[in-house]
């Protein structure tokens, strides 16, 4: 035990340390601590919805109640991409003392754009008739477009903070003149 604890301290403890001290990382691990709750309550509104009895899926079916636990599920886990860009964006521009509301709105609003907006689906009415709508699918929003958010976070906190550092270091003070 002895071993391993000094292999520990000698080989992972000073990337933990410099991780730690990496604004990056540091925002990306506080957002992620940020967005624990939703998980956690997310995954227990999901584990009630889905309880692998079929009894009592398909008491919550004749009941009515499986659709609101799917949108539980949908505003949860569904959609925690959109919760970690915010968050990171956020918590990058408050950690480099800058106010960070408007960095995480313009992260959001960023994935938001870069997410697909544009589909085909079927007409009213018609069996085969297909018409382009445009609508957000949670299918990017989830899991599968962590990796986007977590570069459209760091990427739009980083221009945030770097364009206030401009704009802070910049002496002209008016453009108009009276």
């Amino acid at each position: 035990m002895d071993n391993l604890q000094k292999f520990l301290n000698k080989y992972i403890a000073p990337v933990a340390n410099w991780m730690n001290n990496n604004l990056f990382f540091s925002s990306l691990a506080e957002a992620f601590m940020r967005i624990t709750p939703i998980t956690l309550g997310g995954a227990f509104v999901l584990l009630i919805g889905n309880f692998p009895i079929p009894a009592w899926t398909d008491f919550l079916n004749k009941i009515g109640w499986a659709a609101h636990f799917t949108a539980a599920q949908n505003a949860t886990m569904n959609v925690l991409a959109m919760f970690v860009v915010f968050l990171f964006a956020y918590v990058y521009a408050k950690k480099c003392d800058y106010d960070p509301l408007p960095s995480g709105l313009l992260a959001i609003s960023s994935f938001l754009i870069l997410a697909p907006q544009d589909y085909m689906a079927k007409l009213a009415g018609t069996s085969d008739k297909l018409a382009p709508t445009t609508a957000f699918s949670t299918n990017y929003l989830g899991a599968s477009g962590m990796v986007v958010a977590i570069l459209v976070g760091w990427l739009v906190g980083a221009l945030y903070v770097w364009l206030n550092k401009k704009k802070h270091s910049c002496k002209i003070t008016s453009f108009c003149t009276t």
